[in-house]
């Protein structure tokens, strides 16, 4: 656009003076010098004109370029949600901790029963017989932590650790797994769907602080488990 506009203010003024070169053969010397003061005149102002517009150039603004102001602006808002969304994580951060780390579990039993004994004597029962609360920690995939309280309604009151132990492993990276810690030793299998507990397992169920090291792979499964139990010899104290 400069040069265009350049080129046109210089053509105008050559025509300007190639139209007046043959008046200037008639004209008298007065008449020769005040054409040369207007062609000067005309070359002025056209490097003037050819300055104003590169000036007014270097003015425009910028294709596709937003102004300062719009620039500011956005990089305000930018900053207040980027701000937002950092509070939001913090706040969630706590929950979002203990849903992915920590794993919680209940239950809690309650029995009535009624019976008549052979003298005709009529006894009923209402009882919390079982709270259980579980909790399982997760602190990476090759550990994890297990505990469980109990509460039993037997006279006594108290909540006990029942279940407190760390696995080590991951059997579905690597078949061995390490388990130390209180806990009911895999000596033979006390699963059962009645409300009461049988008596073989209130007779043979095991618990113990024990050392455990087990397998699993391809469905295949077996343990090896360590613990120092309680002896008598020769009707002493129970060590």
């Amino acid at each position: 656009m400069k040069k265009k506009t350049q080129q046109f203010i210089l053509l105008a003024g050559l025509f300007a003076f190639n139209v007046a070169t043959p008046v200037l053969a008639g004209q008298t010397p007065d008449d020769i010098k005040s054409l040369k003061i207007l062609v000067q005149q005309l070359i002025q102002q056209n490097q003037q004109l050819a300055e104003r517009v590169s000036q007014l150039e270097k003015q425009l603004p910028v294709p596709n370029t937003p102004p300062v102001k719009d620039k500011v602006i956005e990089q305000q808002v930018a900053k207040i949600l980027r701000h937002k969304e950092e509070e939001r994580m913090q706040n969630e951060d706590f929950g979002h901790m203990i849903n992915r780390y920590i794993d919680f579990s209940g239950l809690i039993e309650v029995e009535g029963s009624t019976s008549q004994d052979f003298e005709g004597v009529n006894e009923s029962r209402f009882t919390l017989s079982t709270v259980e609360l579980g909790f399982v920690g997760k602190m990476s995939d090759w550990a994890s932590a297990h505990l469980t309280l109990l509460y039993e309604e037997d006279g006594d009151d108290k909540v006990l650790v029942d279940d407190a132990h760390i696995i080590l492993g991951n059997t579905n990276r690597f078949p061995l797994y390490l388990n130390a810690g209180r806990q009911y030793v895999p000596f033979g299998n006390f699963t059962t769907n009645m409300i009461s507990d049988p008596l073989t397992l209130e007779i043979a169920e095991t618990q113990e602080t024990a050392l455990q090291i087990g397998f699993k792979a391809a469905g295949a499964y077996g343990s090896v488990f360590a613990f120092n139990g309680d002896t008598n010899e020769g009707g002493g104290d129970s060590r």
